[in-house]
């Protein structure tokens, strides 16, 4: 069984942890808010979210206010590709309110 500690190898030699805590179904607000928070007290590095879930905001909160370095996270977010710029857009700015910086994709 894989744990926390255990990572896959990128293509480009980055490590990735095997487990994550995903968010989906989690509701937007305080609700992702704390269960993020206590995800990453935990010991989850790897969050997945997306924008059909729509608890960015709420997700980045919980990372920004936990605390942990950001450079230390593995952070998914998947976009629907059907989405329209605005909503892209959008997502963006959640994000940057949020102070979360996209890696970039490789």
């Amino acid at each position: 069984m894989l744990s926390q500690k255990d990572t896959f190898t990128l293509a480009n030699g980055q490590k990735i942890p095997c487990v994550g805590f995903g968010t989906w179904q989690t509701p937007s607000g305080e609700t992702a808010v704390k269960a993020v928070r206590c995800a990453l007290d935990a010991g989850y590095t790897h969050i997945d979210t997306a924008q059909a879930y729509e608890n960015e905001q709420s997700v980045g909160k919980g990372i920004r206010l936990n605390g942990v370095p950001r450079k230390d996270l593995f952070i998914l977010s998947l976009r629907k590709k059907a989405y329209r710029r605005s909503q892209i857009s959008k997502a963006a700015s959640a994000m940057r309110r949020t102070r979360i910086r996209r890696t970039s994709e490789t």
